[in-house]
């Protein structure tokens, strides 16, 4: 159920900045490594819209609902560690927000009847999972509708990538990975009981994977990339690398994580083994057209993804000290 507003009192303490420019903002924490702003200018000048990407670096939520109240934003991206604080002021969550219990995006409408500001919450990394997949491979619905996956992880991304999965892709079966095995549970419990009808099957162990028929045709990483180092975490990893191991089929592998390097090292494994990979790098891309969609109220023209995906690169190879 989503919780009254509190809008009032953020847009009686916002304090709108003279002259600034119309446009949106990434909240979250260290952020400052971030590729929204990338996607998100390349789109608005793409659709001559003269607006600013901004960064809110903070877990302060009334910092937060002060820039939403200004009469400039349109709404904000939002990121780790805050996919859950903001869903208590939301005026609405969207269906897929509700499902998933996490949101990455809020979009401001106006009422016009009262003319009163409106906070929507969405996930649009829903969209951005589904559409990376389908654009990476066009027939991959008819090779695993039906079909089982793995995810790995039990936080906000992972609660999305299992609602894309199941939503878009059709898969039947979810095998989750995760270093706490309780968080775990707790996700799957949840999402089943607001309407995700999968089969999840949480694996606790290298052995547990001695009781699988059929392996998973996607794996989905929605964990940071870093060295696994308490018992905890080496022991979800040893599942998730003896599964990209024995791959028999042809398979897939996405992973929402982009740095320190888009080849993480999951997807080193991946293609080391054989698997068909998609990059956190393109995953934000299209999470973010999914944002400018609902923020400036208008398709993006055909072609816009091509362009996205070469400034991204681009400006990654500016950070790596490449030209």
């Amino acid at each position: 159920m989503v919780m009254p507003s509190t809008n009032g009192d953020a847009v009686a303490s916002a304090i709108p900045t003279p002259g600034l420019a119309r446009g949106a903002f990434l909240y979250g924490s260290d952020i400052s490594h971030a590729l929204a702003p990338v996607v998100h200018h390349t789109v608005w000048k793409l659709l001559n819209l003269p607006w600013r990407f901004t960064l809110l670096d903070s877990t302060d939520t009334s910092e937060c609902l002060r820039h939403l109240a200004s009469p400039d934003c349109v709404g904000c991206s939002i990121t780790m560690p805050n996919k859950l604080a903001l869903i208590p002021h939301m005026d609405e969550l969207t269906a897929e927000a509700r499902a998933v219990g996490a949101i990455n995006t809020v979009s401001v409408q106006t009422d016009p009847k009262t003319g009163r500001r409106r906070y929507i919450g969405t996930n649009t990394d829903i969209v951005g999972i589904r559409d990376a997949l389908v654009n990476a491979f066009p027939a991959i619905l008819k090779d695993v509708e039906g079909r089982s996956a793995l995810v790995y992880g039990a936080g906000g991304a992972a609660r999305a990538a299992i609602y894309a999965l199941w939503r878009y892709l059709g898969i039947k079966t979810i095998f989750v990975v995760n270093r706490l095995h309780d968080e775990a549970r707790t996700m799957m419990s949840s999402m089943t009981e607001a309407g995700v009808a999968v089969r999840f099957v949480l694996l606790e162990s290298v052995q547990s994977l001695e009781t699988l028929v059929v392996d998973p045709i996607i794996a989905t990483g929605t964990a940071p990339d870093i060295v696994p180092s308490s018992a905890d975490e080496r022991k979800a990893w040893n599942v998730v690398s003896t599964v990209l191991e024995r791959r028999s089929t042809r398979a897939f592998v996405l992973d929402m994580a982009y740095t320190p390097d888009p080849a993480t090292t999951l997807i080193k494994l991946a293609r080391k083994f054989g698997w068909e990979t998609v990059t956190g790098v393109d995953v934000v891309g299209f999470v973010c057209m999914a944002q400018d969609r609902l923020w400036c109220e208008q398709e993006i023209p055909n072609g816009a993804q091509n362009l996205v995906a070469g400034e991204l690169h681009r400006a990654l190879r500016q950070r790596s000290g490449h030209t």
